[in-house]
């Protein structure tokens, strides 16, 4: 091996021992701040499934909601098949971006904080869902309950 081999090596085995505890710890924030909003951590294990948990049982909106998440999968999926990107991929990649930014934001104002907390969540989730999850803050389900007109 030479020298060069040597420190890429030294190089990638700093990465991972750094990487693997930052991304345990983000892990474990987000299954606690899950465990936070529905009382199950294990479902955010589950991308499509989560999603809808978190859009219809947590934050009440639309089950149909849940689509965008599907047809953005399946959209990436064709794209990796095909092998050609086509201007249908950038709008739904657009209206998924808009759909996530909603959710993160319903995140956001279930444990009463900013819009700039919002931000912080979609930058740099590894920072953020540890500090939702590690903190004292509950969720608070009556920001989303509809309220009723007597």
């Amino acid at each position: 091996m030479g020298e060069k081999e040597i420190i890429n090596l030294s190089l990638l085995i700093m990465m991972v021992l750094y990487l693997i505890p930052i991304f345990f710890i983000f892990l474990i924030g987000i299954w606690k701040t899950y465990k936070k909003m529905c009382g199950k951590g294990w479902v955010m294990l589950i991308p499509i499934y989560g999603t809808y948990v978190l859009n219809t049982k947590i934050q009440k909106r639309t089950p149909w909601l849940v689509l965008i998440e599907i047809i953005s999968v399946l959209n990436t999926v064709l794209v990796y098949i095909i092998d050609e990107e086509s201007i249908i991929y950038w709008i739904i990649g657009l209206i998924e971006l808009l759909y996530n930014i909603m959710l993160v934001n319903g995140i956001s104002k279930g444990f009463k904080r900013s819009k700039w907390f919002t931000c912080g969540l979609m930058l740099m989730p590894f920072i953020f869902y540890p500090i939702l999850g590690f903190s004292k803050d509950e969720f608070y389900k009556e920001v989303f309950e509809k309220k009723e007109e007597n």
